[in-house]
């Protein structure tokens, strides 16, 4: 007769359909062989799961990429965890459409890698009406410019080419810059934020020095280039006749980088666009600069804020602003300004008739500079249209002598967003 105790352990056996459960398999093997064949056991089962998941990735990734298997003449799939499995199914789909179908592609921020990269360019190749190829923030490495470099190389029409954050060291860019040689077609090319350095410099500007003259706009930012960087690009300046735009930010320009730039400014005659911010550019750096500002009549836009530029720098550089005839935007952004500063920042706007923007933000401008600078904007300058105030320590006073300006100059666009005593954003405009 059944006991009380055994018959609650009979009915915790049973499921609620009343069948017995199936004993659990987490007992310790009792021998050796037991636990060989448990563990066998559990890697068959692994693979059988791989294999499901592996499949339903595989099905999701047909239902995803099924609405791009109609031709598209864009595509634009930015953030959207794409991987080289998942890239080499869509250069599948690409290869399959019409040669004049697309027109950009847009594949920044996955997880693409060489083999993925590799398998995309071979079926946009074939694109002719291609223009723009966005891949930013992937993991192509240079491992991943065999078949980019081969459609660079064959001439492809395209015109603009994203490859920042990429991890690009100087052997991606010998690779590029060997196909630059070649192309007659690409204008824009962005690969900032990787390694190239100095020696990836050198090889890239090499290639741009004689044997190409159609890319325009080149922004290497955030690319460890110093200041031996900076002499292969004075040399490539020096000759190059298609750059109107470079781009030199967040590097390491000291030592005499930027001097030579200067000295580059001198000579070359197609450069419109230079930005050299966060690069510890010092007092003597901003007079070479001034030099060049004097005699240069191409360049139209330049920022050298956030830089460690002192009062004597900022002396000799507005002097050269004087002179300067057709510069149109001037970036000066945390630049170390104070009250000091002012008589010659309002000096070189009196005699300047060309700048038409300038950016002052992140300053120590205080009421007293806003009062003078007011003065010149009013009565002697009417050809700035736009000028930048952020976070500066401008208070009260401050504030109703810009409400004046802009009732006085209702065309000039006056941002400002003090830090104290207002919060938030003010925008005096018309």
């Amino acid at each position: 007769m059944l006991n009380k105790e055994n018959k609650e352990a009979m009915e915790q056996e049973r499921g609620p359909d009343g069948l017995p459960i199936k004993p659990s398999d987490n007992r310790a093997p009792e021998s050796v062989t037991e636990a060989i064949a448990l563990k066998e056991k559990q890697q068959e089962d692994m693979k059988e799961y791989n294999k499901e998941v592996e499949e339903q990735k595989r099905i999701k990734r047909e239902e995803f990429f099924e609405f791009f298997k109609e031709a598209k003449s864009e595509i634009e799939l930015n953030w959207s965890n794409i991987s080289d499995d998942d890239c080499i199914c869509l250069s599948k789909i690409i290869g399959n459409y019409p040669m004049d179908a697309l027109t950009k592609v847009e594949l920044g921020g996955n997880y693409i890698g060489f083999e993925g990269c590799n398998q995309l360019f071979k079926a946009l190749e074939k694109q002719q009406l291609l223009r723009t190829v966005k891949l930013s923030w992937n993991r192509l490495q240079h491992l991943a410019f065999e078949s980019l470099c081969l459609m660079l190389g064959n001439n492809h029409p395209l015109d603009t080419l994203e490859l920042n954050g990429n991890n690009i060291s100087n052997r991606g860019t010998a690779l590029l810059s060997k196909a630059l040689e070649t192309n007659t077609h690409l204008t824009t090319l962005d690969i900032s934020n990787n390694w190239i350095g100095n020696s990836g410099i050198q090889i890239l500007s090499d290639s741009l020095a004689s044997k190409n003259s159609t890319l325009q706009t080149l922004d290497l930012s955030k690319n460890k280039i110093a200041a031996k960087g900076v002499e292969y690009l004075n040399v490539m300046l020096r000759s190059n006749r298609g750059i109107t735009s470079l781009d030199v930010s967040h590097n390491n320009l000291i030592d005499g980088g930027v001097k030579r730039l200067a000295d580059a400014l001198l000579m070359n005659c197609t450069l419109t666009k230079l930005n050299l911010n966060n690069n510890w550019i010092g007092d003597a750096e901003a007079t070479c600069l001034a030099v060049a500002l004097k005699t240069n009549s191409t360049l139209l836009w330049l920022d050298i804020g956030y830089n460690n530029i002192q009062v004597d720098g900022h002396r000799s550089f507005l002097k050269g602003l004087e002179e300067n005839e057709t510069l149109k935007y001037l970036g000066l952004g945390q630049a170390h300004f104070t009250d000091k500063d002012v008589s010659s920042l309002t000096f070189a706007l009196e005699k300047n008739k060309s700048l038409s923007a300038l950016d002052l933000s992140g300053n120590s401008f205080g009421d007293c500079t806003v009062k003078e600078l007011a003065s010149v904007l009013k009565n002697k300058n009417s050809s700035l249209k736009e000028i930048i105030l952020n976070d500066n320590p401008i208070g009260s006073k401050g504030v109703q002598e810009l409400e004046e300006l802009r009732r006085s100059r209702p065309e000039l666009d006056i941002v400002f967003s003090p830090k104290e005593p207002h919060n938030g954003k003010r925008k005096f405009n018309h």
